[in-house]
């Protein structure tokens, strides 16, 4: 089988040298020869090790936890090392619909107001907290759960309004 540099096993594979050397210092990606000069020599088979780092990193796996999947190879153990991810995936994909939406109704506004014309809009309330609405507080306990890293990512402004420049005067 042949054997390839790390230069040119790392173009192969599409990651850095510094991305082979990280990971062989944590011992998850071997070698599979260190010649007495410290050439690192690897073939085929190394690639699919890259591939599933990669694709552990992608599932947001840390470098640990990377190191505990090759080394424990026992499905409960694995997921075991899964469900958290699994959490914290949903959180985000519920944050992420979230700023969409939000981005879309800026979007709608950015496009309706998009003239030389100025006119007033009544637009709907808009609360900041996700967990107020006219009635109260929301009884949701996953909110609760989110709302501190939800209000890491909260404007300072909760409204404003855009005036010509040659008449400020004319605004309050």
């Amino acid at each position: 089988m042949k054997k390839y540099k790390i230069g040119e096993f790392s173009k192969k594979v599409g990651v850095t040298q510094e991305f082979l050397k990280h990971y062989q210092n944590n011992g998850i990606l071997i070698p599979n020869e260190i010649t007495e000069a410290k050439y690192r020599y690897y073939d085929q088979r190394n690639a699919s090790t890259v591939l599933e780092i990669i694709k552990d990193k992608n599932y947001g796996f840390s470098v640990k936890e990377i190191e505990q999947v090759f080394r424990h190879s026992s499905t409960d153990q694995v997921l075991t090392l899964m469900e958290p991810k699994i959490e914290q995936m949903k959180r985000q994909l519920i944050f992420m619909q979230g700023v969409i939406a939000e981005y879309e109704k800026l979007k709608t506004f950015c496009e309706e107001t998009r003239q030389d014309q100025w006119f007033v809009k009544a637009t709907d309330a808009f609360y900041f907290l996700p967990h107020v609405d006219v009635h109260g507080f929301v009884e949701d306990p996953f909110i609760y759960e989110i709302l501190p890293a939800w209000i890491q990512h909260m404007p300072i402004v909760k409204s404003c309004q855009r005036c010509p420049a040659d008449q400020p005067e004319d605004y309050v």
